[in-house]
């Protein structure tokens, strides 16, 4: 019956077809892409309700039905055709295989649930690889951030930090070894204003370059800290102004916070010229140095750069509450003004610094030209 004589064994016609009696007639069907047979009396009808049903009951994804829609990558699908209902897959190129044509539509509906049930729940173990993966590597490297927006002109970039889902802004800075990133945290709210206003934006960086909103990072640096170069301010160019200046609010008294700014500026190597009632005056070079300067080479001597640079800065007080008070600090009369009003408002961002170290919160305005007498500055060099 196998097909080869066992020795001493005879095995005639009769006794063959006694043994195959005996054996209950089977023999093996040959292979084919179309399945005839029906389902079994017992068994339940699939229908193609049963289908949809079971699509939406158990969530499932990644069918087409009937072409409901073009062919994609990725899918188990079913069809009507001249034989019968096809149940196919497609591969990651969208291609069609693994076709087999049913004339039985239960047992096609089944064959068609059975793929899809195992296709998404090999997709779902994916994902499951997947995001055990994201959460090691997240792990092993700390932080993670993923930039939305990056501004390459003005050197800033927008994004989120994926671990804790937090907004932030970041720019390059250097140290003598290495140069690497700062991450400042921002609110959904802030994220909004600067990603939709640049002018905003570079001049909430540039104060994040200052240090003023150091309480904001997201790492705190070493001590081989690195600096960024500050962009050009945002807004109308201070140095085409004629009196530049910040108003500051500030959280501690007049008589503490104006001695602070003061002293910022004479540690600059301003002299204090006068000072009446709530204004401060000092002033930047001398009348003998800037006549020198005419004559002398004074530009190539490091020296004597700044012997030819002068300047007045006027500091007001204009209004005083308890524990806080508001104070306007303003430049003008800049000589060579390409230096000295970039020296001016470094000297002015270094102010701001010292009070916030001393534990003043201070809110400043963006640079402005004086409003009740702007004017056009006379050229002095």
């Amino acid at each position: 019956m196998y097909g080869f004589a066992t020795p001493g064994l005879n095995v005639t016609p009769e006794g063959e077809a006694a043994a195959r009696q005996r054996g209950g007639g089977r023999r093996s069907a040959p292979r084919s892409s179309t399945v005839e047979a029906g389902p079994k009396a017992s068994a339940p009808v699939t229908t193609v309700d049963d289908v949809r049903e079971a699509i939406r009951n158990e969530g499932l994804t990644g069918q087409n039905l009937f072409d409901d829609h073009g062919i994609r990558e990725d899918e188990v699908g079913i069809r009507r055709t001249p034989h019968g209902l096809l149940v196919f897959t497609t591969d990651e190129r969208a291609a069609s295989c693994n076709e087999q044509t049913f004339s039985d539509e239960s047992a096609a509906y089944d064959e068609f649930l059975a793929r899809l049930r195992a296709g998404n729940r090999l997709a779902a173990a994916r994902q499951a690889a997947r995001t055990l993966e994201r959460e090691q590597r997240l792990a092993s490297a700390g932080n993670m951030y993923r930039d939305e927006f990056t501004s390459i002109p003005d050197r800033y970039s927008l994004g989120v930090e994926e671990r804790s889902g937090r907004r932030y802004v970041s720019f390059p800075v250097s140290n003598s070894a290495a140069d690497y990133n700062e991450y400042y945290a921002v609110t959904d709210d802030q994220y909004g204003q600067v990603l939709a206003d640049p002018v905003a934006a570079v001049a909430f960086v540039n104060e994040c370059r200052k240090h003023w909103h150091d309480d904001l990072l997201m790492q705190k640096p070493g001590w081989n800290r690195g600096t960024a170069d500050v962009q050009e301010y945002a807004g109308e160019d201070p140095r085409t102004m004629a009196a530049p200046g910040r108003t500051l609010n500030i959280s501690l008294p007049a008589e503490v916070a104006v001695p602070l700014i003061t002293d910022t500026f004479r540690a600059a190597g301003l002299r204090r010229t006068n000072t009446t009632g709530a204004t401060v005056a000092l002033t930047y070079g001398s009348g003998t140095r800037e006549w020198l300067s005419t004559i002398l080479p004074t530009e190539i001597i490091p020296g004597m750069r700044r012997w030819s640079w002068s300047f007045r800065v006027v500091i007001s007080v204009l209004d005083e509450r308890p524990g806080g008070c508001v104070v306007r600090v303003e430049g003008n009369r800049f000589a060579a003004a390409g230096s000295t009003v970039d020296f001016y408002l470094t000297t002015l961002d270094a102010a701001v610094t010292a009070l916030r170290a001393a534990g003043a919160g201070v809110a400043a305005e963006q640079v402005t030209d004086r409003q009740d007498k702007r004017q056009q500055r006379p050229s002095r060099g």
